[in-house]
């Protein structure tokens, strides 16, 4: 699988596309914004359901640690506030919350803002 990162202006370093790990990627679950409240009447319950929103997902991209490719991700995480990520999923606006290295393997975890495309 791959995934495209890309900064959201103009900028000759900020895009990188990623060969990434499959067994190690996440590209985030669906989820409803939904509560279940214990009541005393007869049905004993409530519900409060909100909906499903992009912005309950979050994605962690995996691949094998690669220099340039860490040095460029590593850029564009200390530079911009917010990313675009293409996947196999969709486009979105993302927002960097943490790239590290574990188990020899390079990680990006991204909250998603909004969903641009599908």
């Amino acid at each position: 699988m791959r995934a495209i990162l890309s900064a959201p202006t103009a900028d000759a370093l900020g895009v990188i596309e990623l060969d990434l790990l499959d067994r190690n990627t996440q590209l985030g679950a669906t989820e409803r914004r939904v509560q279940r409240v214990k009541t005393l009447d007869e049905a004993g319950y409530a519900v409060n359901d909100s909906g499903s929103k992009q912005c309950d997902r979050d994605i962690r991209l995996a691949w094998q640690p690669d220099e340039t490719a860490d040095a460029r991700v590593a850029y564009l995480v200390e530079t911009y506030a917010t990313l675009h990520l293409s996947c196999r999923d969709g486009f979105f606006t993302v927002a960097p919350s943490r790239f590290d290295h574990v188990n020899q393997q390079s990680r990006l975890d991204l909250l998603v803002l909004e969903r641009l495309a599908s």
